[in-house]
């Protein structure tokens, strides 16, 4: 089978891009002929690059965004030239599921879309940027010509199918994660942060207006207020920094730590004792994944599927997305009880360790690959 994969992540052409992704497509080329990643890049001059032996990624070196994915689908044609396509797989239902649809139409190549986040009907998506709304409307018209759907939890497998979608065209098969490595993790960088505080509250992500991040400055000012000696480090960077820097530049408490390698992540949950995830909206978060799987309670907002991941009160808590009282009281409680908070980790990884089986998922998205092929 020659899977052609089309993406957004176009750091597959750095030198950051060479670790979890590329392992991930290694995993996945194990098992088919050939796959063909092509990938979104702005007009750069980038080059095609070997990562394995059976797995070739190229960039689409678009002059103009809106150009992507009509770029995307040449591409595919041009690799269909030299080994037949008999798949293709896309990121997202919107401009790589339009750049799949294209390929699927012209070349007969059946169709399988990834969906990632639960941003079909989300209000707070919708809100965000003017084009979401039509992007809604696409998106749901594209999933019902898909011939197959590759989704991360049951709640979105649920959503999918009220959309219109046949249920034995939608699979739960979440990506692949090396979670043995959070669980395992030796160091932490606890000792950097911890100078004059008792207790780290983490929180690892985008710093971009859909994770909500100002809600948990706020609920860091009520339980600084409280409990002087808690730490709130917020690893991470984008667009909304300054701002946020800005909103908690009279609390000392808060710490920006800035971007870190992901490399490095295993290190900052080992350091923390509660990680929080305040989002608008997500599909299933990695970054709770990751943490429960090092063993850290999380408290999330109640994102559409917070409860795939958290069993709230018993690995972490669900907390409303507009209140930093409700918020802030929460952790306030993890902090307060070490012997609680390290029975909800236990919970929390013993969860995610199983929903998140990489040989199990990595089986379940081949078996939806080969059902559409075949």
């Amino acid at each position: 089978m020659h899977v052609a994969m089309i993406g957004l992540d176009y750091t597959v052409f750095t030198q950051e891009g060479r670790g979890d992704l590329a392992n991930r497509l290694k995993a996945y080329a194990r098992h088919v002929d050939f796959i063909s990643l092509i990938v979104y890049t702005p007009d750069q001059n980038f080059k095609a690059v070997k990562i394995a032996e059976n797995v070739m990624a190229y960039p689409t070196n678009s002059k103009r965004q809106w150009k992507f994915p009509w770029d995307a689908a040449h591409l595919v044609a041009d690799v269909n030239i030299l080994r037949t396509v008999d798949l293709v797989t896309t990121q997202d239902p919107f401009a790589c599921g339009l750049a799949g649809y294209l390929v699927k139409r012209r070349m007969k190549v059946p169709l399988v879309v990834n969906i990632v986040s639960s941003f079909f009907d989300d209000p707070y998506w919708k809100k965000e940027d003017w084009k979401n709304p039509f992007f809604n409307i696409f998106g749901k018209w594209l999933v019902r010509r898909a011939d197959g759907v590759r989704v991360e939890c049951d709640t979105e497998r649920e959503k999918v199918i009220s959309l219109g979608v046949s249920a034995e065209k939608v699979k739960v098969a979440p990506v692949l994660v090396n979670l043995r490595k959070f669980a395992d993790e030796k160091g932490s960088v606890r000792d950097k942060y911890i100078n004059g505080y008792d207790r780290i509250v983490l929180f690892i992500g985008r710093l971009s207006v859909e994770k909500n991040v100002g809600l948990l400055i706020k609920a860091a000012k009520i339980v600084a207020g409280r409990r002087p000696k808690t730490l709130f480090l917020i690893v991470g960077g984008g667009k909304d920094e300054l701002n946020l820097k800005s909103m908690a530049a009279d609390c000392k408490n808060i710490v920006f730590a800035g971007r870190v390698p992901h490399a490095e992540i295993p290190k900052y949950h080992k350091a923390a004792d509660v990680l929080v995830l305040p989002s608008f909206y997500e599909g299933i978060p990695l970054v709770v994944v990751e943490a429960a799987a090092a063993g850290l309670p999380v408290i999330s907002t109640d994102v559409r599927d917070a409860k795939d991941v958290i069993i709230d009160e018993q690995s972490g808590f669900i907390v409303p997305k507009d209140n930093a009282d409700i918020l802030a009281v929460r952790i306030s409680e993890v902090l307060a009880d070490a012997k609680k908070a390290k029975e909800m980790g236990l919970v929390g990884q013993k969860l995610v360790m199983e929903k998140f089986n990489p040989e199990k998922n990595l089986k379940d998205c081949l078996d939806l690959w080969r059902q559409v092929v075949k």
